[in-house]
């Protein structure tokens, strides 16, 4: 079988063409997604091996980051060092790190370049140097690193793609990053035998320079819609069939949402031939999965979801929060009464309500050692609790059980 590797912008974006694929009866067995940064960590894996480097996440890179600005806000009088604890300024400082490092920009090309600001120069310029020294004396590499060691070994394998990725077939599909580490990448998989897939085109708007674009196919359905001009589209028999685009207005998220879920029914489509693009994912994904889960409307998220949208990442801001605001009683009440928290010998037998004002009882209110002791005085009166006159053996057993 023949192994056909597809590098993505991102791996939503590969399974939907797979998925097109599917539907449309072609073969997709065989085929594999994959994004340029993670074939070149492939790619680069064994030099890295064999120099002793290891590969940090994003995590591990910010800490890095803020490590290296604490050291360059040292130095620093006024000015930038009053912003040092801020957090929006924290935040554009490792964006700009990140950015220059993913272009390619070192610090010593960074010292040759002309800034209209002399001292934010000098400031970053710090910034970067400490941080490529963290980066040497831990022996890491972040992800420009791995890029950068990918194309000195597809380098060293000559005009062809290295044996050991073991695929027949590499395809490039439009949307890829043109510019940077990124692009010297990209162009290089390209020069070896790499194939970029055609795509729709788009009119009324030129192709921005750092966006990876292939040619073009027919007309689709929706190249005009930037062309206002562009009356209709030529369809496979021949025959122009016209560009509708309609503008709606809503008053909510979810009113704008149902709008376009009644279009969908009224034409007679199926789910799986929609496909909705929002101006804000986070917003409009969180009001899609709660309007499609009562539906039960099947949605593929290309971006994901927010992680408090799910019971694992209710539990973990609850549990941090707890934390935070130094063990209040009120973040576990309302996971008891959610049902998101519960004791696995109480599934089943505890309603979640029931163990929420259980909880709500004990009077916890904030402090660590205040469960333990307010938990301890519970335990011992449901010991102290003792069998009514005319209270059957029975009865008294499940008010034992309910009271523990």
């Amino acid at each position: 079988m023949t192994r056909k590797l597809i590098v993505a912008p991102n791996y939503s974006a590969g399974r939907e063409l797979l998925r097109g694929l599917s539907l449309r009866g072609r073969g997709w067995i065989g085929f594999e997604v994959t994004t340029p940064r993670r074939l070149a960590h492939r790619i680069a894996h064994p030099g890295l091996e064999s120099s002793g480097l290891r590969v940090i996440d994003a995590f591990d890179q910010q800490a890095l980051i803020d490590r290296a600005l604490d050291v360059a806000l040292a130095g620093e009088d006024g000015g930038l060092a009053d912003l040092g604890d801020g957090v929006g300024f924290r935040q554009k400082v490792h964006e700009a790190v990140v950015a220059l490092r993913m272009a390619g920009v070192d610090s010593r090309a960074l010292d040759a370049a002309r800034f209209a600001q002399w001292e934010k120069k000098l400031f970053l310029l710090r910034v970067l140097r400490r941080y490529e020294r963290l980066l040497a004396e831990g022996r890491q590499a972040d992800p420009a690193t791995v890029i950068d060691r990918a194309l000195a070994a597809l380098d060293a394998e000559g005009r062809q793609l290295p044996s050991f990725l073991d695929v027949d077939v590499v395809s490039l599909l439009p949307g890829l990053q043109n510019n940077g580490l990124p692009g010297r990448f990209v162009s290089a998989l390209a020069a070896r035998g790499a194939r970029l897939l055609a795509t729709d085109p788009v009119s009324g708007l030129d192709v921005p320079k750092s966006v990876l674009w292939g040619k073009c196919g027919p007309l689709a359905p929706g190249s005009g819609l930037y062309a206002p001009d562009l009356a209709s589209i030529p369809s496979a028999a021949g025959v122009d069939a016209p560009l509708e685009i309609d503008f709606f207005c809503a008053a909510s998220i979810e009113a704008e949402l149902r709008e376009v879920l009644r279009r969908v029914a009224s034409r007679g489509l199926t789910w799986d031939q929609v496909e909705i693009v929002a101006s804000d994912p986070a917003a409009y994904g969180s009001a899609l999965h709660a309007l499609a889960s009562r539906l039960r409307i099947p949605v593929t998220y290309a971006v994901g979801l927010p992680i408090a949208r799910t019971r694992t990442g209710r539990v973990v801001q609850a549990y941090l929060d707890w934390i935070e605001e130094g063990f209040q009683a009120d973040p576990i009440r309302r996971l008891l009464e959610a049902g998101d928290l519960r004791a696995p010998a109480s599934r089943g037998v505890h309603a979640a309500a029931a163990l929420a004002r259980r909880f709500r009882s004990l009077r916890v209110g904030w402090g660590r050692k205040r469960y333990r002791t307010q938990l301890r005085e519970a335990l011992e009166g449901v010991d102290r609790l003792e069998r009514g006159r005319r209270e059957p053996p029975a009865v008294f057993e499940r008010r034992r059980d309910r009271a523990g």
